[in-house]
Formats: C-alpha cells, structure tokens, sequence
C-alpha cells in the first residue's frame, strides 16, 4: 500500500490528511478512483488573503490580525482515550493565528499546486489539482525566501535560498544620485554609478561614472538630469493608451470593493458562530449544578459577548469608511497621464522619480540614447510602447524651421 500511495504522490494525486485550506475528494482518473485536493469553503479564503496581503507588502502582524478578525482559527483535534476510542480527555487546536503559523502556511508550495514532499524525491511535482494561488503570487508573497521557477520545458525547480534584497538592488537607493543603475554605460553597456569627486579647492563635482571596465566615462550629474527632464518632457501617453489606463484603474477599484465586501461578509459570518457559541453554553450552564463549573462557563459567555461586541464595532467602522469619489479619482488618473512632467519630474521622493523613470522602458537605456531619444524617439527601440513623442514634427528638428540641415560629406 505505501508503495502504491509513492507512485501516485508522484503522479500529482494527494495520499495524507489534507492540508490547511483544502479537503480531499475522490475522482475518478485514467488511474482509477484516486484522491485530490479541493478548496474548503471557509480555510481556503483565509489562505488567499494571507497571499494576496503579503504581496502588497502589508505587515505580517497585519496580516494575522485581519484574518483572526474574519474567524481564522486552527484545525480542532480530538485527543481520545487509548482505551476508549469513544471518550475525548483533550481537545486540541481552534486558537487565532500567529504569525509563524502563517510563514509555514506561506512557504508551502501544495497552495501553488506543486508537491514536494519527500515521496517525491525531492523533486517538486505539479499537482493533478489547481492550488489556491498562482505561481507568480506565491513568488511575490514568500519574497525570495522560496522560489518557484518553471523552466521553458515545464520544469519546475524550487529554490529556498537567495541572496538578501539588499545585496542583489545594490546602490539604487541613493537619493543624492537617484539614476544610477537605471542608466547604462554608452561605452560599454554597464549600469553607471553615482559620486562626487573632490577638487584641489576642496569643492565637490558630483557625476555619474563608469570606471571600472577598462575605460572612463563620466557624466556631470546636472547635465544627465536635464537630459532625462528633457527625455520625459517630449513623450505622451495617447488617448486610445489613456482608455487602456483607465479600464485598468476601473478594474482594480472594482477588485478592492469587492474585497472589502468581503471582508464584511466574513465578519458577519463570525458574529453568527460566536452567537452559536453563547447558546451553547447557556444551555450548558442550565445543566450543570457545581457552582465552579457554572462560574467557567460564565467566563466563556462574558468573553464571547466581548468578541462580539469587538466585531460589531469593527463591522461599523468598515461600513462607515467610504471610498474615495471614483469619478475624482479617474479624474486625477487622466490628469497624470496627460501630463507625465507633474508626475514623473516634480516628484518629491528622488528614489521614486528615479524608479517611475524606469518605467518608461523595456529595457535600460544608455545615456547617449537618451540623448537621441529626446531628439527621435522612435530610433530607440527601448520605450515602451505605451508612449509617443510629444510632436515628433518638430522633434526631429535639430535646428530652427526654414534652415535645411547640413548632411555628413
């Protein structure tokens, strides 16, 4: 039996106890009547939100703390008596979520729908099911710490260890030379670094350099900024791209409403199981005639009311929080993509004007064809085609109108 239960863990089919989200349900397959893994109706909303939070960077106590609020709870088990089967002495699990709780739930690629568990071989197996949440979600939500890779041949690979963040965006986060690493050598196709040098009179010239591939190339900061300001200031987003922006705004706004319906769902849901529970207990309190056992189960009422009561008042704060205007908000959308200067140039944050700057790109430009870029756009291949030039008419004008331009030879 264990070794036919091997060969179907490794044909995709799940042989345990389910995990934390899903239930086991029967099929029948090309391998007969075999088991897989479905979503539970209420664990399995738990688990996505907890992804889905995480990959927005939200904090991990956050996390914990909005979902113990919508009822997430561990699995109850039932320890019985070795000698009668039928008697409970112990009843284990139904606590709040913690947040080491959650990193071994998060870090766990069966949720992805990849098996690998040591009856695999050590070698990761997709599923004969679909997990809760995509691969891509997975990746962003555990941030590096596990690492799912799907080769071109559908491969799959699991990495556990990677270098920290801070090692593999080395230097960017320099506010005094926001650019570098996001503007490539024009010698040698390296990103460029940022510093000052200091001359015999004890002034500093800060730059943008590249010294350290066989040759020197060297950019005083001011000229490269103003070369991006007048890069930025001579691209567009056309109206039928403004349309596509729009459409997307629209879908996410909708997307977050309904999560947040959501969650007022859930809250309703644990309101009525806390109720549940104050019956119960009434009705134990009726039965019982020990004056000690009377005086716990009064605890347990007052400390279900309390929840309940914490509930209500937070039902009634998330249904009293409006959402911003939407009409303002598409408005403000349409009155940044009309004008990318006020957003990509008067930004307050370096770091950040530096990072919606790359943006612009599908790959990283070197300074020389920025330089061009600002003159004719469409010989460099790099923007994204989301952009246009502001008038490409006169743009391609190097010199004043009515004075035709001297040619090479």
């Amino acid at each position: 039996m264990i070794g036919a239960e091997i060969r179907y863990t490794q044909l995709g089919y799940w042989m345990r106890r389910p995990p934390y989200g899903f239930v086991s349900e029967k099929i029948e397959t090309k391998n007969g009547k075999r088991c897989i893994l479905k979503p539970h109706p209420t664990e399995s909303k738990y688990v996505t939100m907890m992804y889905e939070l995480r990959a927005k960077h939200v904090h991990d106590e956050e996390i914990v703390a909005k979902v113990n609020e919508l009822g997430c709870r561990t699995r109850v088990q039932y320890k019985r008596d070795k000698k009668d089967r039928s008697k409970v002495i112990a009843k284990l699990g139904g606590d709040p979520l913690t947040v080491k709780a959650m990193h071994k739930l998060l870090r766990n690629p069966i949720y992805a729908g990849i098996n690998g568990e040591k009856w695999t071989g050590g070698k990761p197996v997709r599923c004969a099911f679909d997990g809760l949440v995509s691969i891509e979600l997975f990746n962003q939500a555990n941030k590096g710490k596990k690492v799912i890779v799907l080769n071109e041949h559908e491969a799959i690979s699991i990495y556990t260890k990677r270098p920290p963040e801070h090692l593999i965006d080395k230097g960017r986060r320099n506010p005094d030379f926001p650019y570098r690493k996001f503007i490539l050598c024009s010698q040698c196709n390296n990103p460029l670094s940022g510093s000052a040098s200091r001359g015999k009179n004890g002034k500093y010239y800060p730059a943008y350099h590249c010294s350290n591939h066989g040759h020197y190339y060297r950019i005083p900061k001011q000229e490269l900024e103003d070369t991006v300001s007048a890069f930025v200031r001579n691209l567009i987003v056309p109206n039928d791209k403004i349309q596509l922006v729009m459409d997307a705004v629209a879908a996410e706004w909708n997307l977050r409403n309904q999560s947040q319906l959501e969650q007022l769902r859930g809250i309703e849901d644990r309101i009525t199981e806390l109720r549940k529970d104050a019956v119960t207990t009434m009705d134990k309190i009726r039965v019982l005639n020990t004056p000690t056992a009377i005086k716990f189960m009064e605890e347990d009422l007052m400390r279900i009311e309390k929840q309940i009561e914490a509930l209500a008042d937070e039902k009634a704060k998330k249904e009293a929080q409006r959402p911003a205007d939407y009409k303002r908000v598409l408005a403000r959308v349409k009155y940044f993509l009309e004008n990318l200067d006020q957003l990509l140039l008067q930004q307050i944050d370096p770091i950040k004007k530096a990072k919606l700057f790359a943006v612009i790109f599908n790959q990283t430009p070197t300074y020389e064809e920025l330089k061009l870029g600002k003159l004719k756009t469409p010989h460099f291949t790099g923007v994204n085609s989301m952009f246009s030039l502001l008038n490409p008419e006169k743009s391609l004008m190097v010199i004043p109108r009515g004075i035709e331009p001297l040619l090479p030879g």
